[in-house]
């Protein structure tokens, strides 16, 4: 079983990151609303926030998987998806924890199978 955890480690993080990259699409207008003060329509938050997360995606991708645009991707996501969290009714703090949460998926999980082989 202990061969199998990198790929379920994996697997949840991927899950869990693409689940924060849908919560920042929904966050950036409540965020901006907040640090603004002036209300944000989300029809047009939206569409910037697809484009902006889009682009790092494709940068990430370009670059083979390395480089900044992927710790750009895990910073927004940490930013906004709290805001996009809080449109389910959960508290900043929750949403904060959700979108921290694939951060062990990726570096703790690969310790751990490590000291066990």
């Amino acid at each position: 079983m202990l061969q199998y955890l990198p790929g379920f480690a994996l697997g949840g993080a991927l899950f869990l990151s693409v689940v924060n990259i849908v919560a920042s699409f929904f966050g950036l207008g409540p965020a901006l609303t907040w640090v603004l003060g002036l209300p944000v329509w989300q029809w047009v938050a939206i569409p910037l926030a697809v484009v902006g997360i889009g682009f790092l995606v494709y940068r990430w991708v370009n670059s083979l998987m390395s480089g900044f645009a992927g710790m750009g991707i895990f910073w927004l996501n940490v930013l906004l998806a709290p805001f996009g969290y809080g449109l389910l009714g959960l508290s900043y703090a929750q949403g904060l924890i959700i979108a921290i949460a694939p951060y062990p998926f990726y570096f703790g999980i690969r310790w751990i199978s490590d000291q066990f082989q």
